[in-house]
């Protein structure tokens, strides 16, 4: 490829991790590189094709101006991008967490944390956020998926950290903005309960898998909760 192309082609994913970037940090202010290299896909193949290195070296060479790095983890072996209008003053900050770490409506958040099944393609319902998995070859064209790569583990390390990240990317994948997606200010199990139906349901479909398998419920207690009315 020509110098002057390469340039180009540069320019070009250099402009999308910008965008990549500033759509996740309205999730939260830092973005973990190895989500930010998920979210680019071919175009991180292109890029280490064409400077030979690797998008931490690609960020710290050309969007430095944007961006810096910053070391996290015990090990100190993860590495996240921050916007530099970010201070570390903010991002200590408890109105700043509160902000930039937005709860997501129990769905939603389900749709992110409960195994696919098979090699089932995920559909998002946009309206009550419900999901399905379906055969490939039976996926209607046009639906909102959520790619199974994006779905974590039950066994994943750092758990919610990682749907977060996920998150993230999916969002700027179809850019969507977050706002549609978070959980009421005010919303509260009770809450819930009135848009999904019993209290029960609403406990169930609040808990992920690996909660769920940790807690019991007598049958009187079940028998309780089935009889709470409907909001």
């Amino acid at each position: 490829m020509a110098s002057e192309e390469t340039d180009k082609e540069l320019e070009r994913i250099a402009k999308r991790i910008e965008s990549l970037v500033d759509e996740a940090k309205e999730l939260h202010p830092k973005f973990l590189v190895s989500a930010l290299g998920i979210a680019l896909g071919e175009d991180l193949k292109t890029l280490k094709r064409l400077t030979n290195c690797g998008l931490n070296d690609f960020i710290e060479s050309r969007l430095s101006h944007r961006f810096r790095l910053e070391r996290m983890g015990v090990h100190r072996n993860i590495t996240a991008v921050v916007d530099r209008s970010v201070n570390s003053a903010t991002l200590q900050s408890p109105s700043a967490s509160r902000t930039q770490n937005p709860r997501f409506r129990p769905r939603f958040w389900a749709a992110f944390s409960i195994p696919a099944k098979g090699d089932h393609v995920r559909i998002l319902n946009q309206d009550d956020l419900t999901f399905k998995d379906v055969p490939s070859e039976e996926a209607p064209p046009g639906e909102l998926t959520i790619p199974k790569d994006l779905i974590v583990s039950a066994d994943e390390e750092r758990r919610d950290e990682k749907i977060k990240a996920n998150i993230a990317i999916w969002l700027a994948q179809n850019g969507l903005h977050v706002d549609r997606f978070q959980a009421p200010k005010t919303a509260s199990l009770q809450a819930f309960h009135q848009e999904t139906g019993s209290l029960l349901e609403a406990i169930i479909v609040a808990l992920d898998r690996r909660q769920l398998q940790s807690n019991t419920l007598t049958l009187d207690a079940i028998a309780t909760l089935l009889r709470t009315p409907r909001g």
